[in-house]
């Protein structure tokens, strides 16, 4: 699965390999879903302050923070990178639960 987004972030897709999918066990299926969805959140998020370059200490924070922080690392892409930290920081206890 992966969940695209381009600002403005009005249409967000998840696509889903279904061959994949259905290969897992519906536990890992969910989680999946969950990951994918979480990243639609962030997408929403984005767009409700105008986009990463309006990015702000203020505005989101913690995603700010990381994505400066992997911006400044020389990352090429640091979008992806920003997420992953930002569900590691906010979703992985609720997920686990």
């Amino acid at each position: 699965m992966i969940c695209r987004g381009q600002y403005p972030f009005y249409d967000i897709t998840i696509m889903t390999n279904r061959q994949r999918l259905e290969s897992r066990r519906a536990i890992e299926a969910a989680r999946i879903f969950l990951h994918e969805a979480i990243h639609a959140k962030i997408f929403s998020l984005l767009h409700q302050v105008g986009g990463y370059n309006n990015l702000n200490e203020s505005n989101f924070p913690e995603l700010f923070n990381l994505y400066v922080e992997y911006k400044n690392s020389g990352t090429p892409d640091p979008s992806s990178m920003t997420h992953h930290q930002y569900m590691a920081l906010k979703y992985v206890d609720i997920i686990a639960a």
